[in-house]
């Protein structure tokens, strides 16, 4: 799982480097939520729509938050998409990390 202070450290590049002042609060929002909750950065992940909804604080439609995964991909920031062969309603996705970030464990090799 990626620590906390990995997390902090790629937000901070973020807000310095542009792509997450460009973004809506939406996307702010759905970008915060899937930081927050995954697990090491740059694997797959998933999560329940209905976390997402009670995160977002809204009845957000599958094609709502699909748009907002595109968003977010043009942004280099995430990538969503619908896992077909889930049981429950659920989603995948994948932190995108920008060019050049090595996590703290690469750095101390």
């Amino acid at each position: 799982m990626a620590s906390g202070e990995e997390k902090i450290r790629l937000l901070r590049r973020l807000f310095s480097e542009g792509p997450l002042n460009a973004a809506t609060l939406e996307e702010l929002k759905l970008y915060l939520m899937l930081l927050v909750a995954a697990g090491p950065l740059e694997e797959e992940q998933a999560i329940g729509l209905q976390t997402l909804r009670r995160a977002l604080g809204r009845e957000i439609t599958l094609k709502e938050l699909l748009n907002l995964g595109k968003h977010l991909e043009g942004r280099s920031l995430a990538r969503l998409w619908l896992d077909p062969l889930a049981k429950r309603l659920q989603l995948r996705y994948r932190i995108l990390l920008p060019k050049g970030w090595t996590s703290p464990a690469r750095e101390r090799d």
